[in-house]
Parts: structure tokens; sequence; C-alpha cells
């Protein structure tokens, strides 16, 4: 039997070892992803800003996740807050098996049901996901880039409606405790 459930912040240290698999050893990136753990067991790291979902079987192996971070989009001086999906990972074994598509499922419906008019994500393909309906592309600049975390080379987003009507390129983004 699997399980699909948001992990709890003090559960983020779990999610290395398919970050790993997936993405890379890495290690500046994963230390500052992760960082040390704190006297609560959190990670210390940019993950803790993180919603992470997961699929996981009964003996609690992490068999797939998908990471979500809240970000704001500005539109002229209207921020409007927004989920930038990332960290989309699947153990090798198994892929192809629907565990991405009721992740994200999960993560959207979290999302829409605090107001996110859309989210978002930075594709490796963008046909991947087309067919959960990230079919509204735009171009990031070079300091959003960086923001996101794009790897080299990725310089487009796309995104899927959730509470809005029709989708408008924002004019920034920014992490959530901005602008």
């Amino acid at each position: 039997m699997l399980i699909t459930r948001f992990l709890e912040k003090y559960e983020y240290v779990r999610t290395q070892k398919l970050f790993r698999e997936c993405f890379g050893n890495d290690e500046e990136y994963i230390s500052e992803l992760y960082g040390e753990l704190d006297g609560e067991n959190e990670c210390t790291g940019t993950i803790r800003s993180h919603v992470i979902a997961v699929i996981e079987n009964m003996s609690g192996e992490i068999l797939s996740m998908v990471h979500y971070k809240p970000m704001t989009a500005l539109y002229g001086t209207e921020p409007v807050k927004v989920g930038y999906i990332m960290d989309v990972a699947t153990k090798k074994d198994f892929r192809h098996r629907g565990m991405m598509d009721e992740l994200m499922a999960a993560v959207e419906e979290r999302l829409k049901a605090e107001g996110d008019p859309w989210c978002f994500l930075v594709p490796v393909d963008k046909e991947i996901y087309r067919h959960l309906g990230y079919i509204h592309d735009w171009s990031f600049n070079k300091g959003e880039g960086d923001l996101l975390d794009a790897d080299e080379g990725l310089t487009d987003c796309s995104a899927k409606l959730l509470n809005a009507g029709e989708f408008k390129k924002p004019d920034g983004l920014f992490d959530i405790g901005q602008p």
C-alpha cells in the first residue's frame, strides 16, 4: 500500500536521498537547500520555505515527491501569491505509474484552496506537463532564474490556471516575503 501525504517540516531531511538520486550530488547546492538540522530536527536551508508532498511505501521510503514554494507574482504594484512547483522527482523503478500526476494534483488542490490564481514550474521539457494543464509559457529574466534556481540553459516557466479565468504574464517574481 502506498501513502500520499504532505510532510511535516521535521521530515524534509528524508527527501534528500531521492533528491540526490534524481538531481545529482552538487554538494554546494544540496548544502544550501537542506542546510543542517536545528534543535527541532528541521532543515535550516532554503527548503524550509517549501511545502513537500510525497508518496511513500509502508516502510516509509519516499518513492516520489513534489515541492512547492510560495512566491509573489507582481502585476504593476499588485502582489499576487502563487505556487512555484519544483523538485518533482520519482525513483527510477517507480516512474510511469502515475505518481507524479497524483502528487501534482494534491499540490494543485492545496494551492487552489489557498486561493492561488495559478501555479507554475520551470520544466526541463514542457511536454511532460502539458497533459496536466501547464500550457501558459513565458520567459523569465536572469534575476528570476537565480531566484528560481533554474538549471543552466532553462529560460521558460509554464503555468496552470487554478482560480483565475485567464493567465497574464507577471511583471516579476519574488520570494513570498518580498517584493
